[in-house]
C-alpha cells in the first residue's frame, strides 16, 4: 500500500520536524485544558448550588481533554478518531458560542469563542502536522 510506504529519507526529517511542532501545539492544550481544569476543580466549593453539578461535569470534562490532549501529543497517529472526536467538540462549541454572543450576548460566550476557537485551530493545525489521519508508519528496514 502506497500510504504505509516509508518515506525516503530525506523527508523523514521533515516528518519529524512536523511531528514533533504539531505535538508541541497538542502539549500545550494539554497543559492549558489541565491547568483549567484544576482550576475549576479548586472553585468547585465556592460555586452556588444551582450550578454545583454542572460546574463539576464542566471541571471534570477540562480534565478528561487534558487526558486525551496529552494521549494525542504523546501518540499522534495511535489513536485515529480521537482526534476528529475531540476537533468536532471544539468547533462545536466555538460555532454554539459564536451563535449565543450574536443572541444578546450570553453570559461567558466570548471567552468560548475565542478559547475553544484558538483550540480549534491548535488541534486541527496538530492534526495537520501530525497526520493523524494516518496510521504510525512501519520502522524502515534495519532500523
Amino acid at each position: 500500500m502506497p500510504a504505509l510506504a516509508d518515506p525516503p529519507s530525506s523527508d523523514r526529517a521533515t516528518h519529524t520536524r512536523r511531528d514533533l511542532a504539531g505535538r508541541v501545539l497538542v502539549g500545550v492544550a494539554a497543559l492549558g485544558a489541565a491547568s483549567a481544569a484544576a482550576d475549576a476543580l479548586w472553585s468547585l466549593g465556592g460555586v452556588d448550588d444551582a450550578v454545583k453539578i454542572v460546574s463539576a461535569w464542566r471541571a471534570y470534562g477540562l480534565l478528561v481533554f487534558g487526558m486525551l490532549f496529552a494521549l494525542l501529543a504523546a501518540r499522534p497517529r495511535a489513536y485515529r478518531g480521537v482526534w476528529e472526536i475531540v476537533i468536532f467538540h471544539k468547533l462545536a462549541m466555538t460555532a454554539t458560542a459564536v451563535v449565543y454572543q450574536m443572541r444578546d450576548g450570553v453570559a461567558d460566550a466570548g471567552t468560548v469563542v475565542i478559547v475553544d476557537g484558538v483550540l480549534t485551530v491548535v488541534l486541527m493545525a496538530g492534526y495537520v502536522l501530525c497526520r493523524g489521519w494516518s496510521p504510525r508508519p512501519r520502522p524502515a528496514a534495519g532500523d
